[in-house]
C-alpha cells in the first residue's frame, strides 16, 4: 500500500503535466456541465482506487 501511495504520489507531484492537464479539462468540463464534473470525479476516484489496487498486486507478486 505505501508503495502505491508512493507511486501515485510520484505521478502526482513529480510529473506536473499530468495533474495541471487534468485539473485543466476538469474545470473546463465543470463549466460546461456540472453533472459531468461529477461523473468525471467518480471515474478519477475509482481510477486512483483500482490503480493503487493493480500497483500494490503487481508490486507483491
Amino acid at each position: 500500500m505505501k508503495e502505491a501511495m508512493r507511486f501515485i504520489g510520484h505521478l502526482f507531484f513529480e510529473d506536473k503535466r499530468i495533474p495541471l492537464g487534468v485539473a485543466t479539462a476538469m474545470i473546463t468540463v465543470g463549466l460546461i456541465h456540472p453533472a459531468i464534473l461529477q461523473w468525471t470525479t467518480n471515474v478519477v476516484y475509482l481510477g486512483i482506487i483500482g490503480s493503487t489496487l493493480t500497483v500494490s498486486v503487481l508490486g507483491r507478486s
